[in-house]
């Protein structure tokens, strides 16, 4: 498929390709990150769970996949992104949702073409009766619509607004039903660094075991130019078998039910 992400950059899902629509650059993604933002843009607006993620990325993966390969993944594609684009809205496609997945960012506009779009265009450039051939077929095609036809679509419209609006309710139940579920915060066990500029820093004791090692970590990322006005509360990640460490950046603190907006930074140490 071939997507058109807010009329500047085209991305090819068979190829893995991102191209600037304005300066022909190119950026070939991996296979996994292509993937990966193909599942994002099918899916558009909409969280994508880490568990969809490993299931139609790395279904075919005989290892134990790290949920660290999958935010490597994302930082790629946020990061390909910005080397094609210096346009604002481009900083901010992938959102973090905590706790949840990822999703594109509600104010990217998507358009989505066919695998052919670019070679049907070709082909009608070259040969001077296809274009009109082609709109006397959709004419002629248009036109075949009777009263029959015209009813068995109104029954089926109505049908499938049963079938949505059950749904819907049906999701609602079991939403009200999971919530009852014991909630458990995978922050909640994360110490507090002082505040500095404006950023609240929170971090892993049992990765951390002194406020002296945050030090470095945080001139690193002050470095990054994180803006803390717009996202304030700062969490820090590491595990054993990493090199460096992620940061997510929200702009509330994750324990709390407000509407959150986060965005993850991946340094990797050399």
């Amino acid at each position: 498929m071939i997507y058109i992400i807010n009329d500047e950059v085209r991305f090819n899902s068979s190829s893995n390709k991102l191209t600037s629509l304005l300066t022909s650059e190119e950026v070939i993604l991996t296979y996994p990150a292509g993937k990966c933002l193909k599942l994002l843009l099918d899916n558009a607006y909409s969280v994508v769970s880490h568990n969809q993620f490993f299931e139609k990325v790395w279904s075919d993966s005989s290892a134990e996949v790290a949920t660290n390969t999958l935010y490597q993944n994302i930082s790629m594609i946020r990061r390909s992104f910005r080397e094609i684009s210096s346009a604002t809205i481009f900083n901010d496609v992938i959102r973090t949702v905590p706790r949840k997945g990822f999703k594109i960012n509600e104010e990217i506009n998507i358009t989505v073409l066919d695998n052919n779009h670019n070679e049907n265009e070709s082909v009608e450039s070259e040969e001077n009766g296809t274009h009109t051939g082609n709109i006397n077929e959709n004419h002629i095609a248009k036109s075949i619509f009777t009263t029959k036809n015209t009813l068995l679509i109104v029954c089926f419209f109505a049908a499938w607004g049963i079938v949505y609006i059950s749904s819907y309710f049906f999701d609602m139940a079991f939403q009200s039903k999971s919530h009852t579920i014991k909630k458990i915060d995978a922050f909640s066990n994360y110490a507090q660094h002082p505040t500095q500029e404006g950023c609240s820093y929170f971090y892993d004791n049992k990765y951390f075991n002194s406020v002296d090692m945050l030090s470095p970590i945080i001139e690193k990322l002050q470095k990054m130019e994180v803006n803390c006005k717009i996202h304030p509360y700062i969490y820090i990640a590491t595990n054993d078998s990493m090199s460096g460490f992620y940061a997510f950046t929200c702009s509330q603190m994750l324990n709390s039910e407000s509407p959150n907006n986060c965005n993850s930074l991946y340094y990797k140490a050399e």
